[in-house]
């Protein structure tokens, strides 16, 4: 304004407005930056060191224990490296577990009140991603997303079949159990009887081959499953219905 002037040796009135804003300013960018670095680090802490999140299935005689998602930490027996292994997922469940340790490994003999009837033929088996554990359950380290099942006279089925059958058509698939023959080999049998269904919705039952004739009669994508009396249920199959052209004369 005409006549105003700053006194000799004095500071612009303005200095003291911009070093105020400035300050204010830092004091936002230094509270946004804390709340970041406390939103990375609390990201990174999801999964400590060597955690692995695995899908954890136990069914006896027909019957789920336990079917969850189990974060498994990394543990060790006697002298052993520390690592994310099939038995710690099953330490950590929080199921009543009777093992016994020997050369090769654990030997788990009991979970909750099923425990080994050799005498029947009864007892724990193991499997990964659908395949029959061919170890021990603490030599299988374990993979981030992997499924694990522990099965009592509960052998897990599967469904085998075409995953894009053709719409309007009528489909077979096939529900199988897992078994042994008579040498001990591991097998998968048809078996009659089993519930078959489409979208969590019973259609019918298998036919003495283990056949499902399925009529595809929906066209979005569904999930195929089965499940049958002292078995594991299968896993979700999913099936994706296709259109073949249809031939006109133009």
């Amino acid at each position: 304004h005409p006549g105003q002037h700053r006194p000799k040796g004095g500071r612009d009135p303005g200095s003291k407005v911009k070093s105020i804003t400035t300050i204010t300013r830092m004091k936002k960018y230094y509270t946004a930056l804390f709340v970041f670095s406390l939103f990375f680090i609390g990201t990174l802490s999801v999964h400590a060191e060597g955690e692995v999140t695995v899908h954890l299935s136990v069914y006896a005689e027909g019957s789920a224990l336990f079917n969850d998602d189990v974060t498994v930490a990394p543990c060790a027996h006697s002298e052993e490296t520390p690592t994310a292994n099939a038995f710690c997922a099953l330490e950590q469940s929080g199921l009543s577990i009777d093992a016994q340790w020997g050369d090769f490994g654990v030997f788990v003999n009991g979970i909750e009140s099923f425990s080994s009837d050799f005498a029947n033929n009864y007892y724990w088996n193991w499997f990964a991603d659908g395949e029959y554990g061919q170890t021990s359950l603490d030599q299988h380290v374990l993979s981030d997303g992997e499924t694990l099942l522990r099965a009592y006279h509960s052998d897990p089925l599967r469904i085998t079949g075409d995953d894009t059958p053709s719409a309007g058509s009528t489909t077979p698939y096939i529900v199988e159990q897992f078994g042994f023959d008579d040498s001990f080999n591991a097998v998968w049998n048809p078996i009659a009887g089993a519930h078959f269904f489409v979208d969590g919705n019973e259609m019918g039952v298998t036919n003495e081959s283990g056949i499902y004739e399925l009529p595809i009669t929906f066209t979005d994508p569904a999930v195929l499953s089965a499940s049958a009396d002292f078995a594991t249920p299968t896993d979700a199959f999913e099936v994706e219905p296709s259109f073949d052209p249809i031939p006109v004369h133009v």
